[in-house]
């Protein structure tokens, strides 16, 4: 009886951590299959709240760098000032990274929940 219940309660945690493992790979495969709408749908919204364009070298996006929120890093970033009476740079940064949530990209929305610069001028 006990090494029924034994293999029982076996067969229970291999499920459970073949489901587990399972719906973690879905959810990387579905960030990888949505990285680009991400990436390019915060880039739109930042240029249209800043009115000026946002120019990265590099974007980045990630499940792993800020878990449990997706991030998106901007690497190399020069934001141009939109006053024609002051040209140049409004800010450049190495990096900034946006926090999203994870619940909220499941529901389709885009939610910056996390900001943070890095060796801005």
């Amino acid at each position: 009886m006990a090494k029924t219940l034994l293999q029982k309660s076996g067969r229970l945690l291999q499920r459970l951590t073949l489901l587990t493992f399972g719906i973690a790979l879905v959810a990387v495969g579905c960030a990888w299959y949505f990285q680009d709408h991400i990436v390019s749908r915060l880039v739109s919204e930042a240029n249209r709240y800043l009115q000026t364009p946002v120019s990265p070298q590099k974007i980045t996006f990630s499940l792993l760098e800020d878990f449990p929120r997706a991030s998106v890093i901007f690497h190399d970033v020069a934001v141009q000032e939109s006053l024609p009476s002051n040209p140049g740079a409004l800010l450049e940064a190495k990096k900034i990274y946006f926090g999203l949530s994870l619940s909220a990209l499941v529901q389709g929305e885009l939610i910056v929940d996390r900001m943070e610069l890095a060796d801005a001028v």
